[in-house]
């Protein structure tokens, strides 16, 4: 699990490994899309609590040059069913 470039990792403790993709990974003109507003990932050692368990954005999109990205929104429902968020990615070809 990788966290999308110029992402800001949550955890400055140093407890948990965040892995920082480089913007240089994907071929010229290809571009990693993410939505950093809303954690996309949380750590499943224990029940999850809002604002004591450990999240990440992890769950990111590489769009090629031919792709026009409208919308990437991450679906905020606390970790209910899962130990990551659903996440939409509207786009239209180019």
């Amino acid at each position: 699990n990788q966290c999308p470039p110029n992402y800001t990792p949550i955890d400055t403790t140093g407890k948990y490994n965040e892995f920082i993709l480089q913007s240089d990974q994907l071929p010229e003109g290809w571009q990693w899309i993410a939505d950093p507003s809303t954690p996309t990932n949380r750590k499943n050692e224990t029940a999850y609590v809002r604002g004591q368990t450990y999240t990440s954005v992890i769950d990111h999109y590489a769009v090629s040059p031919n792709v026009v990205v409208e919308e990437v929104k991450v679906y905020d429902l606390d970790f209910q069913f899962s130990d990551h968020q659903p996440v939409q990615l509207r786009i239209r070809l180019n």
